[in-house]
């Protein structure tokens, strides 16, 4: 099989090649990559993402061919998504690929139009993150770029509609997301396909002997919809029970805008000796921090299929999150403990739960690791999106 896929961010052999820096996004897709690779040397890939360099540029590294087309940063940019669409059109043409897959409805490539059967991977789903943009941001000092990240996301939100209207096949992870989609395009194919985690989290696993007492870890904190801020407000509640309590904050430094609202909102509950900020981590740094830490905490105001949840479930680490989107899918099983109406109180109630209670702990853990373990099966993932794309390709 010739198989042609448009993402949103650039994968990691790409990166390397080019010799950019490595991010936290996007590592799904090269998971997925190589074990498909690997589950099947005859698929072919061809594999295009936006560049924000204002050249086109094609090279092949591991006998996958990578297309990079001019794009801008934001997600709507009608100038260059025109000139963008044209080059993708250009692609299918020379490529002749047997499919497509688009990985996000984030950006223009689902208005390809094509004889080519499609598949459209849904990632965050726009719609549902530009209504949590205004509500976060009605009282914040970040109101101002909220406001303007809103205005990206509704206009983004509209083509998304738009491309679920048009296409029939999707590939999803939870009942919400799926939900989503009958909701606009009742006659959808749907497909389920978990994300396939990185490699490191196969082969470690936390153990509650090892860990810094009374310590939090909260991951990917790089924007206001992260809502950290939530976790360092319930430290607040905790400090006096737990005075050495840490909470270790990842994605983000205090020297970033966000970062440094985080900053203040930890001034102003004198926690400031409490709070480590981390900055990006790899996936290494990342999982050794997690063996570390007593709980994990996730904090975003909205979420589909959360990778971080899941590597941290996959150790074994236990977990609380804010009970939205799809984040119950992922926690059924008592595999971790939820908290509603981004109350930091009630996050701060079931921190203290797992803090005073090993019994729970190692009983969220080993629930947690088993569910992830088969949930994240690297092998059943990609002969089940190689079967999906065999099915997709006869019909």
């Amino acid at each position: 099989m010739n198989i042609l896929w448009f993402t949103n961010t650039i994968l990691e052999d790409a990166r390397n090649y080019l010799e950019l820096p490595l991010t936290g996004s996007g590592f799904w897709l090269s998971a997925l990559l190589r074990a498909l690779l690997h589950c099947d040397p005859n698929i072919k890939f061809t594999i295009v993402s936006p560049h924000i360099e204002d050249q086109y540029s094609s090279f092949v590294v591991n006998e996958v061919n990578y297309i990079l087309v001019p794009a801008g940063k934001k997600l709507v940019n009608l100038t260059k998504d025109y000139f963008a669409l044209r080059y993708a059109h250009k692609i299918v043409a020379s490529t002749k690929p047997d499919l497509i897959h688009v990985h996000g409805t984030e950006r223009v490539w689902g208005n390809l139009k094509t004889t080519i059967p499609v598949v459209i991977s849904i990632q965050g789903i726009v719609s549902e993150i530009s209504k949590k943009i205004i509500q976060f941001g009605v009282n914040t000092i970040l109101k101002r770029s909220l406001s303007q990240q809103f205005l990206q996301y509704k206009l983004s939100s509209l083509r998304e509609k738009h491309i679920v209207k048009k296409h029939k096949y999707f590939f999803g992870r939870t009942s919400w997301d799926r939900a989503w989609l009958e909701s606009i395009n009742e006659k959808i194919v749907y497909f389920n396909e978990p994300r396939i985690l990185r490699d490191i989290f196969y082969s470690s696993h936390w153990s509650i002997k090892k860990i810094q007492r009374n310590s939090l870890m909260l991951c990917n904190a790089r924007s206001p919809l992260k809502s950290a801020e939530t976790a360092i407000i319930a430290t607040s509640f905790l400090i006096k029970k737990y005075p050495n309590l840490i909470l270790k904050i990842g994605g983000i430094d205090s020297s970033a805008r966000y970062g440094k609202y985080l900053y203040d909102v930890s001034c102003k509950h004198s926690l400031q000796n409490n709070i480590v900020y981390l900055g990006y981590l790899s996936a290494t740094q990342t999982a050794n921090e997690m063996l570390k830490a007593h709980a994990y905490c996730l904090t975003s105001l909205i979420e589909n299929s959360p990778n971080t949840l899941a590597e941290a479930q996959m150790l074994g680490l236990p977990c609380v999150s804010h009970n939205v989107g799809g984040v119950p899918d992922y926690t059924a099983g008592n595999t971790a403990l939820l908290y509603e109406s981004n109350s930091s109180q009630h996050l701060a109630e079931q921190i203290d739960a797992i803090f005073s209670n090993d019994n729970l702990a190692l009983e969220l853990s080993n629930n947690a690791c088993r569910v992830a373990r088969e949930r994240h099966d690297a092998k059943k993932i990609a002969e089940n999106v190689r079967s999906y794309y065999r099915e997709i390709v006869k019909s």
